[in-house]
């Protein structure tokens, strides 16, 4: 596996194997913001992309978190994703 990255809002995450595990930066404004290391890399990729997501000034405090989550689930609770 090479190192993989994406965009998190204006933020660059970047993840790439090591010898044990994976290792992952958060790069936003030409500096890193976040450096994390974990042995899954799927709990990387949410790690980092939470610290990507809190550079953003419109994910702060309440008014911040209602807006996120309604943009990722325009649903709500009432989606597909909470169906039983």
């Amino acid at each position: 596996m090479k190192a993989e990255e994406k965009k998190v809002g204006k933020a660059l995450v970047r993840v790439q194997p090591q010898k044990t595990g994976f290792a992952g930066i958060v790069i936003h404004e030409g500096k890193i913001k976040a450096r994390r290391q974990c042995d899954d890399v799927d709990e990387l990729w949410r790690q980092l992309s939470d610290d990507a997501a809190r550079l953003d000034p419109s994910c702060f405090g309440f008014d911040g978190a209602r807006v996120r989550f309604r943009r990722m689930m325009p649903d709500g609770f009432a989606g597909k994703q909470f169906a039983s």
